[in-house]
């Protein structure tokens, strides 16, 4: 039988990086709140909430990123800077989380406690979907970036709301191929890096999501068997 605890042989990466990747999820300032009401006012089903916060990101996002040029204060304008920052930072952690780390430490404690949520989703279509609005948010918010820091792109008209978009949107989904193409700062090339890294990032993770929604057909493998029958144990 397979030990899935090995609580005296764990990897020193993969327990350095979970509580790692634990402790920087604080950065999300929904997750805080999260832990927070569950610590002190018990767990209900946030599902609802979630989709709203996503929601009001994608549509803030959108909202201010053609709207910026008509912003006139300056400490505003590095305010939403800094919330982009930390909403990207955000959807980046929470999905390697679940990735990678929530159900690592469920399966290591095996049991339910302060900081081990186990990770369940209501439903493949609807964490889809929740995922292609996350992509589509982090475009609207890296072309604010292209905005505000548009000293960093030599030769680009990054005032224009709907250009600085459709720059975002090609670095986004072409994984950088703009860096090859135009004689950026260092800074503008380490921009564009990022979210072309970011890019690759949710492609992967938005096609492994779309995958799983088709039928997935019965294996005669012994072992898959195995390990098909283990998954669908009720957790201790």
């Amino acid at each position: 039988m397979f030990d899935f605890t090995l609580k005296e042989k764990n990897s020193i990466v993969i327990e350095t990086l979970s509580v790692f990747f634990y402790i920087i999820r604080f950065f999300s300032p929904f997750h805080a709140y999260y832990v927070i009401k569950k610590r002190f006012w018990g767990s209900k089903d946030n599902r609802r909430r979630v989709e709203l916060y996503v929601f009001v990101g994608f549509i803030g996002s959108f909202i201010l990123s053609f709207l910026w040029p008509a912003i006139p204060c300056p400490e505003l304008k590095l305010l939403i800077v800094v919330l982009a920052m930390l909403r990207i930072i955000e959807t980046i952690v929470v999905q390697i989380n679940a990735l990678l780390f929530d159900w690592y430490r469920r399966g290591k404690e095996k049991k339910a406690a302060f900081w081990t949520d186990r990770y369940v989703i209501r439903g493949y279509l609807r964490i889809t979907l929740l995922l292609i609005a996350n992509f589509a948010e982090i475009i609207f918010w890296f072309s604010i970036f292209y905005q505000y820091f548009a000293w960093a792109f030599n030769g680009l008209d990054l005032f224009n709301p709907v250009f600085t978009l459709n720059f975002s949107f090609y670095t986004m989904t072409t994984f950088g191929h703009v860096i090859i193409e135009n004689n950026f700062e260092i800074f503008g090339y380490a921009l564009t890096l990022a979210q072309a890294i970011i890019g690759l990032f949710m492609v992967l993770l938005i096609l492994s999501r779309f995958i799983s929604l088709f039928p997935k057909p019965p294996s005669d493998d012994e072992v898959e068997k195995f390990l098909e029958e283990e998954s669908k144990k009720p957790v201790i």
